[in-house]
């Protein structure tokens, strides 16, 4: 089954466990009724109230993050606009910081909102119904799982966050070196070399941009590629792994 339809055929399970209350003689037998009411599980308990929402905060940071993946290629854009030649006029290059910054501001609340749904996740690890020394095997596995997940989601987030951090920081400095330029040494500057050369190698788990806006592109869809790649295989390993234990729950 492909990664969409085992997280579709999860999510219908999901969605149905404990929703229909069965008849009495349609209990399982290994959730065996006290007096009227059908007994639950921790493990069901975790499924209903943990995980359904952990999975459900996954889903939504995935679309965020679809999102995000095109506001980068538009950042890619602004961010190539900015001129580098420092004899160009100063309203121009304003302009296109600008529009730099706004789309830098967009990004980093694209960052912001994947950390608080990643957030979700890291509380229901930290509730007391997903002991990590439990002896039950399947609540020892639905936080295995769970914990996978929120290391794929909080290192994608992260990595968005930190790329905004890193432009921001470059962003500033430019705009102060120009502050500069238009003062007392003005002159001096316009005959100054040509600005330093982009890095050939980016930092550690950060995509290699050069301010050509089709090379950026290509160097952010990569990355981000990889990213949903990460993500979406430990969703798929988590709706594999939680799909039997949500039927089994009912």
């Amino acid at each position: 089954m492909t990664t969409t339809g085992t997280i579709a055929v999860l999510m219908l399970a999901l969605a149905g466990a404990g929703s229909v209350t069965p008849a009495p003689d349609a209990t399982p037998a290994d959730l065996p009724e006290i007096g009227r009411t059908k007994a639950t599980t921790p493990a069901c308990a975790a499924m209903r109230d943990l995980v359904i929402p952990s999975f459900e905060a996954a889903r939504r940071a995935d679309a965020r993050f679809v999102d995000a993946q095109k506001r980068l290629l538009r950042y890619a854009e602004a961010r190539a606009d900015v001129k580098n030649d420092r004899n160009q006029t100063g309203t121009d290059n304003q302009i296109q910081e600008v529009s730099q910054e706004a789309r830098l501001s967009q990004l980093d609340q694209d960052a912001a909102n994947l950390l608080a749904h990643a957030a979700v996740i890291n509380k229901a690890l930290g509730d007391p119904r997903l002991p990590a020394d439990s002896k039950d095997p399947d609540v020892r596995e639905e936080r295995a799982q769970l914990q996978a997940l929120y290391a794929a989601q909080q290192a994608r987030a992260s990595m968005l966050a930190e790329l905004g951090s890193r432009d921001r920081v470059t962003l500033t400095q430019r705009q102060m070196a120009e502050l500069d330029m238009t003062g007392k040494n003005a002159k001096a500057a316009v005959h100054e070399g040509p600005p330093p050369q982009p890095f050939r190698t980016p930092p550690p788990g950060m995509p290699l941009l050069s301010r050509n806006g089709f090379a950026d592109k290509q160097s952010l869809g990569v990355w981000t590629g990889t990213m949903v790649k990460t993500v979406t295989d430990a969703e798929n390993r988590a709706a594999k792994s939680f799909l039997p234990i949500a039927q089994r729950c009912g």
